[in-house]
């Protein structure tokens, strides 16, 4: 059995993912995405919508932590949750800070809010029960390295891009594969093919059951 077929097979237990997620105006962040870029380096639009839904329930004074920023097409998202939730914070991790990526942060009305780290994601990252972690970063073995370091921490809730193997991703399907096996947790992957898209990529959000419990994703 592949790993996208196992993924397949757990995920059918799961709870679908929402069909029409919550969405924001993505217009004046158009200048992060790269034209006829393939593959694209960033989520698609509707995989960004879903990471703004998630985020925008968390608990109050939650920190948001994004490994793999890139240009700041998914960054949208979580600046868009501060505009609307100051008491919410952000850290971006990424080993090239661009240009693009600043500019993302000042649109945030409270940009002191927005810290973004030029490295690697910190073994001694510390994330508390409310907090949020994006994975999208090297999509290669050090997914494990990432998806361990937020594991040990067990946020709320932990989402990961590029978890179904294309453009030789396997770090991080594999990782999405203990994500969806974890018996602490429960989790939804969005995967479908879709004309115009790129969503067959895939996109998992993993968190604990009480966040279930309480609606607060999805």
């Amino acid at each position: 059995m592949s790993v996208q077929e196992f993924a397949l097979q757990v995920t059918k237990k799961q709870r679908p993912a929402r069909p029409q997620p919550i969405c924001f105006d993505f217009r004046p962040f158009n200048f992060t995405l790269i034209e006829n870029q393939n593959p694209p380096f960033h989520a698609d639009l509707r995989h960004i919508y879903m990471l703004y839904a998630a985020a925008k329930f968390l608990p109050r004074h939650a920190k948001i932590v994004e490994v793999g920023s890139f240009r700041g097409a998914s960054t949208a998202a979580f600046i868009q949750v501060l505009n609307e939730r100051p008491d919410l914070t952000l850290d971006c991790y990424d080993i090239s800070i661009t240009p693009e990526l600043h500019r993302v942060r000042e649109m945030c009305i409270n940009p002191e809010r927005v810290t973004l780290h030029q490295k690697y994601l910190p073994e001694d990252l510390r994330l508390g029960r409310n907090d949020m972690i994006f994975i999208d970063g090297d999509n290669g073995m050090s997914a494990f390295r990432d998806l361990l370091i937020a594991a040990i921490n067990n946020p709320l809730c932990i989402a990961m891009h590029d978890t179904e193997g294309y453009y030789n991703a396997l770090g991080s399907t594999n990782a999405a594969c203990i994500l969806l096996c974890a018996k602490n947790r429960r989790a939804v992957l969005d995967s479908q093919k879709r004309d115009g898209e790129l969503t067959q990529r895939g996109i998992i959000f993993s968190a604990r059951h009480e966040a279930w419990e309480k609606e607060y994703f999805f």
